[in-house]
């Protein structure tokens, strides 16, 4: 089931002046690979990228293998840490106050149940983040760029080989759909 999202007008307006003070700066913390809910970004863009990455793995004549990896993130928004988005936050250099002011309003949800026409006692859920908030997607899109910066490491620490689709191109090491992820990889059989 999904949860339906019932916010106050007050916190619909604070969560969208939040948007709006967040989002001309969202393009200096997240990284190119990410197609989904920045200014000037298409999940398009990333699609026709991942297709020429399909199509390189197809017809390499290289001696190396490359692989790759779709995984969807199940319930994406539902499986937020909070601490971990705290930090996230704190990481990318956002000022506490408004960092205790997106968290207040991230754990300040409660949750009730009807059960055959009654409501059941409300709960505080200690995780995830609000369907409909319009400040949960840029959340998560700052929540998924430290996945990939920790996939960057790896590469920076030759763990993890990019594939380059041609001589002298970038190294492609995955795309991002808000939760639906993509990695490349050369394929090892040592590690």
């Amino acid at each position: 089931f999904r949860p339906i999202n019932l916010c106050n007008v007050a916190y619909k307006v604070i969560s969208k002046v939040l948007v709006n003070r967040i989002r001309p700066f969202l393009n200096d913390f997240v990284g190119p690979l990410q197609g989904s809910f920045l200014p000037g970004r298409s999940t398009t863009d990333n699609i026709l990228l991942a297709q020429e990455v399909v199509h390189y793995m197809r017809h390499t004549k290289s001696k190396v293998g490359v692989v790759a990896f779709k995984i969807d993130l199940e319930k994406a928004y539902d499986r937020v840490n909070w601490e971990f988005l705290r930090c996230t936050l704190h990481d990318f250099g956002f000022p506490l106050k408004i960092i205790n002011l997106i968290m207040w309003g991230v754990t300040s949800a409660s949750l009730s149940i009807l059960w055959n026409g009654s409501k059941l006692h409300s709960f505080t859920p200690h995780r995830g983040l609000r369907q409909g908030d319009p400040l949960s997607p840029y959340l998560f899109i700052l929540y998924m760029e430290k996945l990939a910066l920790s996939i960057q490491q790896l590469v920076d620490n030759n763990v993890w080989q990019p594939i380059h689709v041609s001589r002298g191109g970038p190294g492609i090491i995955h795309l991002l759909f808000a939760d639906d992820v993509l990695l490349f990889a050369k394929a090892q059989l040592d590690f």
